[in-house]
């Protein structure tokens, strides 16, 4: 079944209004070289820097500096709204919604760097460092590896991502 119209019908679309904003360490973004971003239940955004994790409320942010950091590697907030946060000297460190305090969980002398944390639909943790991938239990902290064979390439070897099926 066919519909003419006697007067013409014009489709118009618009294109949606999207505005940036530029923040800067002038803004008090502890770098301007940031790596990581996520957002927590409560609507904060968290970015991972070349200096340290931070918060931002959309006005001010607070810096975690409670452990040493140069290289913030990834981040992402759990569903009890902790941060967990890949270091490239202390691991795979968290920090706790309740006491607002940065904590390393797990750490590996050999590899010390870690990379891209990664939550997944299950609610377990997954990172990469040297000698191979990791999932770790957020609530109890238990770590499984998933070695690597070993290579001369030195830098993080892994990405995640999940699909939409379980």
């Amino acid at each position: 079944i066919f519909v003419f119209c006697k007067t013409p019908c014009f489709i118009f679309s618009q294109v949606p209004n999207i505005q940036f904003e530029r923040i800067t360490s002038q803004d008090g973004l502890p770098s301007n070289a940031v790596m990581f971003a996520t957002k927590d239940n409560k609507g904060f955004m968290w970015f991972g820097t070349r200096r340290c994790p931070t918060r931002f409320d959309g006005n001010t942010f607070r810096d975690f500096l409670d452990i040493e950091t140069i290289f913030v590697t990834g981040i992402a907030a759990d569903r009890y709204n902790n941060v967990w946060v890949a270091t490239d000297q202390n691991g795979i460190c968290k920090i706790n919604s309740k006491t607002q305090k940065l904590e390393v969980i797990a750490k590996n002398p050999k590899a010390p760097q870690t990379g891209h944390f990664f939550i997944d639909s299950f609610g377990k943790g997954w990172y990469s460092d040297w000698f191979g991938v990791h999932q770790i239990d957020l609530e109890t902290h238990e770590v499984k590896d998933y070695p690597f064979r070993p290579t001369t390439y030195v830098w993080i070897k892994a990405s995640f991502i999940e699909d939409g099926e379980k």
